[in-house]
């Protein structure tokens, strides 16, 4: 899976952590990459990540190599059990800080719902 060309040359990323919500990460992942929003997978530990339902995703990019070209937008889709993961890795926070804005699944879910729109995200 290779990302599509960002906009203003700044990426959004998804940043996935082992046992991270499959679901989730895909819808987000599609609904922004159908609109050429360019959308890649962050992982935390290596090239696969595999999340709490058994299903292994491949990342476009490890996080070292993402604190290169920081994202407009950091998407943190964490459940409750990753939290700690987050917050141990001193490179989370560090992509957090460079990041343009940090989202969580809950705030990327209400706003595609509510604005029907994907582009919009980018623009808020």
């Amino acid at each position: 899976m290779g990302m599509k060309s960002p906009q203003k040359n700044r990426p959004v990323y998804i940043l996935v952590a082992p046992g991270f919500e499959e679901d989730t990460v895909v819808n987000f992942l599609v609904r922004l990459r159908e609109v050429g929003i360019g959308t890649a997978l962050v992982g935390l530990t290596g090239n696969d990540v595999v999340g709490a339902h058994g299903v292994a995703m491949q990342v476009d990019l490890r996080i070292d190599e993402a604190l290169r070209l920081p994202p407009q937008i950091l998407i943190l889709p964490q459940t409750e059990s990753q939290t700690p993961i987050y917050q141990i890795d001193p490179r989370v926070s560090l992509l957090k800080e460079l990041s343009g804005k940090v989202m969580t699944a809950d705030n990327v879910s209400t706003f595609l719902n509510e604005s029907g729109n994907p582009r919009l995200i980018i623009q808020e």
